[in-house]
């Protein structure tokens, strides 16, 4: 159950849960619970308790309150939620080292399989931002069918950096091998920075939550980065044989952003009606050194993960995977011909085709007018689940 307010996660509680957890043997194919383990001591409980109390281990900026500084909504109230980690393997660490991602699931997964919907992945652009500038996103799980929304906090970013850090702290003290920011070197933090890394933690955050579920996944990417993430992970899905992943749907959101709309440069300048706490809380928690180096770089990786997927464009076109891709004014006012070729070769690629333009929003059209944008997407991702609302 879900307790709205500014700690969003109970940060005391989780952060005491997760420590007791993770001091287990690792298990790489299986996500780990926050929730504390059967047979926890209460010694190590009430010294994890003091650690955190002290301050002894500090964790980054407070996150954003309610919906990116707007009150909650009322059905948020009485939503069923869950955190974990999932463990992504990264070139260069050791497998019994493998860091976790900060995973996040909103929704109630009885009623999603009662409504045969399925559950949405939302991956952050960037790179190296946090989940928390899309947060208004989540309303999707509250709107339209039964659905889990799924969002993560890719590696050294949020929660994943802050959780990174507690656990090598616990582990050295015990004498176990657990990966810490300072092992990620030039290989891994490249890694982190292209689609393909961010597609596997993607992958891992999903994978996360359906376990043993025989579930597709609706994929949403922000921005050049999240799109193209999206669109390896789709690539993958098809080209993996016995694939544990079926993605059912993209969603492409603002895929001709400049890198880290917003973050980098401070550009788009914001619309001053528009409270943009959660994209703040982003800055203040983002890995500014995963920051792309320019606003091509994630461009390239966009056009190289559809460039991928077209060359297998017999199988894409058979998966019958649908495609939504919402672009702004920014975008569109930026290159306009890069729009229209990308909804060409997107329509060549996929057949089925969904575009809406914003035309007079930035970037950050999701929270610019997020009840329409919600709307938009719920309605797509309903027609892909063959989901009708009942009268």
């Amino acid at each position: 159950m879900r307790t709205p307010g500014p700690d969003r996660g109970q940060t005391r509680s989780l952060a005491l849960a997760l420590a007791l957890s993770l001091v287990l043997p690792p298990t790489p194919a299986r996500a780990l619970s926050l929730r504390a383990p059967p047979g926890a001591s209460r010694r190590e409980a009430l010294g994890w308790a003091a650690a955190i109390a002290g301050g002894a281990l500090a964790g980054p900026a407070a996150p954003a309150a309610a919906f990116c500084g707007a009150p909650y909504p009322r059905w948020t109230y009485f939503a069923d939620w869950d955190e974990t980690l999932a463990r992504v393997s990264v070139p260069g660490i050791a497998a019994a080292a493998e860091p976790g991602v900060y995973v996040r699931c909103l929704g109630d997964k009885k009623e999603e399989r009662k409504a045969k919907a399925n559950p949405l992945l939302i991956i952050p652009g960037g790179p190296g931002l946090p989940h928390d500038y899309l947060e208004t996103l989540e309303g999707v799980a509250g709107a339209g069918a039964p659905r889990r929304v799924i969002d993560f906090d890719p590696l050294l970013t949020g929660k994943s950096a802050e959780y990174m850090r507690m656990v090598a702290a616990s582990n050295a003290k015990k004498g176990r091998e657990m990966a810490s920011e300072a092992d990620f070197g030039d290989a891994q933090r490249q890694f982190l920075r292209e689609a393909a890394g961010q597609a596997a933690q993607a992958r891992a955050a999903g994978s996360a939550f359906l376990q043993k579920e025989n579930r597709g996944l609706h994929v949403l990417g922000h921005g050049a980065f999240g799109a193209a993430a999206g669109l390896r992970l789709l690539g993958e899905s098809l080209s993996t044989a016995g694939s544990s992943m079926r993605v059912v749907s993209l969603t492409l959101a603002s895929p001709l952003a400049r890198s880290g709309p917003k973050f980098n440069d401070g550009v788009p300048v914001a619309d001053a009606s528009v409270n943009y706490a959660c994209v703040d809380a982003s800055v203040a928690s983002a890995a500014g050194g995963l920051a792309a180096s320019s606003d091509s770089e994630g461009r390239r990786e966009l056009l190289s993960s559809l460039g991928a997927l077209e060359a297998q464009r017999d199988v894409v076109r058979a998966s019958g995977v649908p495609v939504y891709v919402t672009l702004t004014g920014a975008e569109l006012k930026a290159d306009a011909g890069a729009a229209d070729d990308l909804a060409g070769r997107l329509e060549a690629c996929f057949g089925r085709v969904e575009a809406k333009r914003y035309q007079n929003n930035d970037e950050l059209v999701h929270l610019a007018r997020r009840d329409d944008y919600v709307e938009g997407l719920v309605a797509f991702l309903d027609d892909a689940d063959g989901y009708v609302p009942p009268q």
